[in-house]
């Protein structure tokens, strides 16, 4: 349809039917030349979450001209998906320096996704990752480590929480305070009881 509207009501109600047969029609409109459409379909195609629109989506994020929006659903939508290629993407952007001309930093997007394709990924590995976010400069992404080092419980993100007691973010340091407290090892008490007034 010539419409806009038409064309993002349409993946917007496909993704609310949730019918699979309607995914390649969702992951050839991908390519639509509105962004409003592609941010539409992103979002029908994380309702309908299928290891065939892994490769389409990956291609729509590495579109050096796609919106920044657009670029986070899809990191979502993969997050959704819950396959060991999706993670390899979001592991990749994970690690990634952020761009220093754009200011784009993608990091916390990638994170909440990572966790939540958690289920196939090895506990050590997400483990190692958690404790990278923890190290991380960008407050979403810290405080979003920082939940999931209370649900790990793993003595090793100890050393990474410990510094966090200190830092400017007063929710950051409550969640630090509050995983700490779960992991329960003697390094975590010592930590906690030093900052007892």
């Amino acid at each position: 349809n010539a419409d806009e509207g038409v064309r993002r009501s349409c993946a917007i109600l496909l993704g609310y039917i949730g019918d699979r047969s309607a995914l390649p029609a969702l992951q050839a409109a991908l390519e639509d030349w509105e962004p409003s459409v592609r941010q539409s379909v992103v979002r029908a195609l994380e309702r309908i979450p299928d290891p065939s629109s892994i490769d389409p989506l990956v291609k729509l994020f590495s579109r050096k001209d796609e919106a920044l929006e657009v670029r986070a659903l899809v990191l979502k939508a993969l997050g959704a998906i819950g396959h060991k290629k999706a993670v390899a993407v979001l592991r990749k952007e994970l690690t990634r320096k952020p761009d220093g001309e754009s200011g784009e930093d993608l990091r916390p997007q990638a994170f909440d996704a990572l966790w939540r394709s958690r289920h196939v990924m090895s506990r050590e590995t997400l483990i190692g990752d958690v404790g990278d976010a923890l190290e991380g400069k960008k407050d979403p992404l810290v405080l979003a480590a920082t939940h999931a080092a209370a649900d790990l419980r793993s003595q090793r993100l100890t050393g990474k929480l410990v510094p966090l007691l200190d830092h400017a973010n007063a929710e950051i340091r409550n969640k630090a305070v509050y995983a700490l407290g779960l992991i329960g090892d003697k390094a975590a008490e010592k930590a906690l009881l030093a900052k007892l007034p």
